[in-house]
């Protein structure tokens, strides 16, 4: 199951995908959802917070599919717009604790 948030000033919007999916269409709902959420999540006083949940959900929700085969054996769909969105929501999480660690500390 992967979650996509997007936060607006007062309002959230939620949308989950859920289901046995082959490697491809893990993919393409981890990259869509995450992306999403990594660039729009944060946009309320809420969302702020729960935005990095969500963001580490999806990001540790993916590395455990990371051992199925994908549908065909050449096919890797969708692959490298998952690890520009894994990317993006590590660095995102990374920015965030570092943030919070000079808040912290100062």
């Amino acid at each position: 199951m992967f979650f996509q948030h997007i936060g607006a000033v007062l309002m959230m919007f939620n949308r989950h995908v859920r289901g046995q999916l082959c490697r491809n269409c893990v993919n393409e709902h981890f990259a869509r959802t995450t992306l999403v959420t990594s660039f729009f999540g944060w946009w309320g006083v809420i969302s702020f917070f729960l935005t990095p949940i969500f963001l580490l959900h999806n990001v540790v929700r993916y590395l455990f599919c990371l051992g199925l085969k994908p549908v065909d054996e050449g096919s890797q769909r969708g692959m490298g717009l998952a690890l520009a969105a894994l990317i993006i929501a590590v660095g995102a999480l990374l920015l965030l604790g570092f943030v919070v660690n000079r808040i912290i500390h100062s």
